[in-house]
């Protein structure tokens, strides 16, 4: 236990000092959060999650899970507690240390803390959950192994992840009220690309178009009636 929380108060001043010297900026996202995928990783997304696993599916190292957000309530620590509450719900799970909080470098809030989770095969795993707050939302990045050693070993590397986070809608591109952040942009930009490349959106956009242009030349057919109909009166009453 105390071996765990001095791993994580490490790795707290570890990525401060690191994060501080990060530049560029992050070329992937999930939900709101902006990251730098691992060359040995590949992405895969899930229905509840963006799954990052090793490229090399025999290596012994751990799964990185990336959450949709959430709307933050209290602090970065209570995020880590939400989601271990929400895990519990399917699996066994025991805290095995305390939380350690800290400042990003990029200006948000940052919470970890260790579980161990049981499943229902006798099986259990050792995971980090670390929250990344900002603003009103929070985001849940899962570090998971097999082995709690896995995750101690590869504290560089999971520190390294971490200071390459960034939260997108933190990224404001245009001053406003409200202002337009870099998640606004992507997320319609997603939206947008998805309605012409998936079928059912393409037939929805397509069809709310239809249904649009019907009801446009609709309203011109009765303004032209109306119109040919005022005009046969006037000239009626002149005779």
């Amino acid at each position: 236990m105390n071996r765990w929380i001095a791993v994580l108060a490490a790795w707290a001043c570890l990525s401060e000092a690191a994060s501080a010297q990060a530049q560029e900026p992050p070329r992937s996202r999930s939900g709101i959060v902006l990251f730098k995928l691992p060359a040995d990783r590949q992405r895969k997304e899930e229905p509840a999650y963006t799954l990052l696993k090793p490229v090399d599916e025999t290596a012994k190292t751990y799964e990185i899970f990336i959450r949709p957000p959430v709307e933050a309530k209290g602090k970065a620590a209570d995020a880590v507690e939400a989601h271990a509450h929400l895990l519990a719900q399917s699996v066994k799970v025991q805290a095995a240390s305390d939380p350690v909080s800290f400042r990003h470098a990029a200006g948000f809030d940052v919470a970890v803390r260790g579980f161990y989770v049981g499943l229902a095969d006798g099986r259990v795993l050792t995971t980090y959950v670390y929250a990344l707050q900002s603003g009103a939302k929070s985001s849940v990045v899962e570090f998971v192994a097999a082995d709690a050693k896995v995750l101690t070993d590869g504290l560089r590397s999971i520190s390294a992840f971490i200071e390459g986070c960034r939260h997108a809608h933190a990224q404001v591109l245009a001053a406003g009220d409200p202002p337009l952040s870099l998640y606004d942009v992507e997320e319609t930009t997603d939206f947008l690309s998805g309605s012409w490349t998936r079928p059912s959106r393409r037939s929805t956009v397509r069809s709310s178009a239809r249904r649009s242009s019907t009801g446009g030349r609709k309203r011109i057919r009765r303004r032209s009636t109306a119109s040919r109909r005022s005009s046969s009166s006037a000239a009626s009453s002149r005779r």
